[in-house]
């Protein structure tokens, strides 16, 4: 068997143990993202829920957010009134949430204390994150 075969059959033996694997099948799932607060929306980031403050803590720090970018990489502001659809992939089924929005000159961040449990939304559903009533914090 030549090298180019045989590292094409143990490719296809590890995909096929990803698949198969329970446990292993993340889901992608789709979000729609409204923005019903009076100020734009720089950050709509779900982190998964860890046990322990500083795993958590460190998965607060690298979750992506999911607003759109443009063409050099930077996130595309979601005005009040407005909406975007989006995707994220779905590792597992407990989150917490966290809204990152401008204020004059100021970032501010809230996260939510309550935890968004996915377990029983299908795959194929759609995910609608309304945001509204956010204060701006000094």
């Amino acid at each position: 068997m030549s090298s180019w075969t045989y590292r094409m059959a143990v490719v296809a033996a590890l995909l096929l143990c990803v698949v198969f694997t329970p446990g292993c099948c993340w889901q992608v799932q789709q979000v729609k993202i409204v923005n019903e607060s009076a100020f734009p929306l720089t950050s709509v980031r779900l982190i998964p829920y860890r046990e322990g403050q500083t795993v958590q803590d460190a998965a607060i720090d690298t979750t992506n957010n999911l607003l759109p970018k443009d063409a050099s990489g930077h996130t595309i502001a979601l005005a009040p009134g407005e909406e975007v659809r989006s995707w994220f992939l779905r590792k597992q089924d407990r989150f917490i949430r966290a809204v990152t929005f401008y204020v004059d000159t100021t970032y501010s961040e809230h996260i939510q204390k309550t935890l968004l449990d996915l377990s029983d939304t299908p795959a194929r559903a759609m995910l609608e994150i309304r945001v509204r009533g956010l204060a701006a914090v000094p």
